[in-house]
């Protein structure tokens, strides 16, 4: 996949691509590691595809005011315990 390098103020920004964002759970916040290898940029997210998952949903669900507790009953609801 081809992307454009662009300048923003004085650093060079490259965009990732929405479903390859999705793919990888990358979202606004998550933190980036990149090196340098054999003369290719290598980015690589912090922690695993399951941690950022679960900071997204942590993420979206405190947005919406939903404490641990409602998060706990709507997954208790849905397998059928309550």
């Amino acid at each position: 996949m081809r992307v454009k390098v662009r300048k923003v103020g004085n650093s060079l920004t490259i965009t990732v691509p929405k479903a390859m964002a999705r793919e990888l759970a990358l979202y606004e916040g998550v933190e980036l590691e990149y090196s340098i290898r054999d003369g290719a940029l290598v980015v690589s997210p912090l922690g695993s595809r399951w941690e950022r998952l679960c900071a997204d949903a942590q993420r979206h669900a405190r947005e919406m005011g939903l404490t641990e507790d409602d998060v706990m009953d709507a997954i208790d609801e849905i397998r059928g315990r309550r």
